[in-house]
């Protein structure tokens, strides 16, 4: 199979227009993704107690955090490097870039696999005050060599347009997962139990994203691709790396300071504390879950419009989607304000009645952010990061101040306001970049608020 006969003249119309096609079970997956995430901690919740339950999220926090400081993120570099292979028939360049992606990354995640073996008494030590916790963060950490491939799997996937293979496997993932809980259940219902089956679904989910990621590139590429030799890239491995560190700096910055709220907790607080927070993060994503259907539609569509310079459509649609996703926000905020007190005690059980202001602090930060996400398909569709790397850091900055100041006097709500803070602050400078861009880029700009 020749290379001509499977790359599309216009990769990017191409795949703009599978993405269009397949929006509808983006969205359907999304909402099973989070139904299964709500019943996962329902379960987890009621089995465990806020301690146990708080203990499994230390736990995977600890390891989460860990990956992704150590993973180098080659997804866009690849993206970047396919494109240039590909807009230029240079197929063989095309083929070693992702040899040389995938070879980067695998080393770089079984070394980071071995130093979480090695970091795990002392993770135990910091975070849970229990030297017997290291051999469950030893059992969670073997999720690490399963995703030896997902950064370079993903740019492909991504490249060619295919985000509902990506949604498929996180889909995969979470069943696996929820699966693995429910037999957790069966056979006890014990820490123990809880953080195997916590691991089982992302064990399934990397393996799946890196033959899936494996088997477009042969579709697409056809089966010279992994007979590229990797000479092809003399004289490029310094883009491959640049972009792929780049690339690592600043979504590690952004995703430790998500990712390791737990961990604060537990080192200022108790897990108890931290459980309450788990608790209500995992509820406050589940809650604004359907506003990502309505994105994924309204995404693609808008970066076109912006692209194409149709500065007053993409101003109102933009005031269309606030105004919706606005009023969704603002009935699960009333919902919860009202009686989400008994609806925890109800659904997750009376200890977990605590974790009712948490929630709603947490819904209130996912609100905002939801409501600034229009600015995301303008900024990209003219070639602007949603955020740069000082904005990145002045985030992390306010949101690591915010978590030592409140954390120790208020527990699981201080890292809520934290958290809330931060989210709020870098929202609003992605909604003031996408205005300027806009400004700049339009001959006349119609004001903000302009439908």
């Amino acid at each position: 199979m020749e290379f001509a006969e499977t790359i599309p003249q216009d990769v990017s119309e191409a795949s703009a227009r599978h993405v269009e096609q397949q929006r509808l079970w983006i969205g359907v997956a999304a909402l099973a993704s989070g139904a299964m995430v709500f019943a996962q901690g329902i379960i987890a919740a009621r089995t465990l107690g806020p301690a146990d339950f708080g203990t499994l999220a230390i736990v995977i926090a600890a390891v989460t955090s860990f990956r992704v400081v150590a993973t180098l993120r080659t997804r866009g570099a690849v993206i970047h490097l396919m494109n240039d292979a590909l807009v230029d028939r240079d197929f063989a360049y095309a083929g070693a870039s992702l040899k040389a992606a995938g070879l980067l990354e695998a080393c770089v995640t079984l070394l980071a696999a071995a130093a979480a073996w090695e970091l795990a008494p002392l993770a135990a030590h910091a975070f849970t005050r229990d030297p017997g916790m290291t051999g469950l963060i030893r059992v969670y950490a073997l999720t690490i060599p399963f995703t030896v491939l997902t950064q370079t799997a993903l740019g492909v996937l991504q490249y060619f347009g295919r985000f509902d293979v990506e949604m498929m496997v996180r889909t995969a993932d979470r069943a696996a997962t929820l699966a693995a809980t429910v037999g957790a259940v069966m056979v006890g219902g014990t820490l123990d139990a809880f953080v195997v089956a916590a691991t089982i679904g992302p064990c399934v989910g990397g393996l799946l994203l890196a033959g899936l990621g494996i088997a477009e590139a042969y579709r697409r590429l056809g089966e010279r691709w992994a007979r590229a030799p990797l000479s092809a890239m003399a004289g490029r491995w310094g883009a491959l790396i640049r972009g792929s560190v780049r690339g690592t700096l600043q979504t590690t910055l952004a995703a430790v300071a998500r990712e390791g709220d737990p961990l604060w907790i537990a080192w200022f607080s108790t897990p108890i504390m931290a459980g309450y927070y788990a608790l209500a993060a995992g509820l406050a994503g589940v809650a604004l879950v359907p506003a990502a259907p309505f994105a994924q539609r309204a995404f693609p569509h808008v970066a076109r419009l912006a692209a194409q310079q149709r500065w007053r459509e993409v101003y109102a649609i933009r005031a269309r989607s606030v105004m919706l996703v606005g009023v969704g926000v603002a009935v699960v905020l009333i919902m919860f304000g009202v009686d989400g007190q008994e609806l925890l005690g109800e659904v997750y059980g009376r200890a977990f009645e605590p974790a009712t202001n948490t929630l709603i602090i947490l819904l209130g930060a996912g609100g905002i952010a939801a409501i600034a996400m229009w600015a995301r398909p303008i900024l990209l569709a003219l070639g602007l990061a949603p955020a740069n790397l000082l904005t990145t850091l002045l985030t992390g900055a306010i949101k690591i101040a915010g978590v030592l100041l409140l954390v120790r006097p208020l527990g699981a709500e201080g890292c809520a306001l934290a958290t809330a803070v931060a989210w709020a602050i870098a929202s609003g400078l992605m909604a003031l970049r996408a205005r300027a861009a806009a400004r700049v880029g339009a001959a006349v700009a119609p004001p903000l608020g302009a439908s």
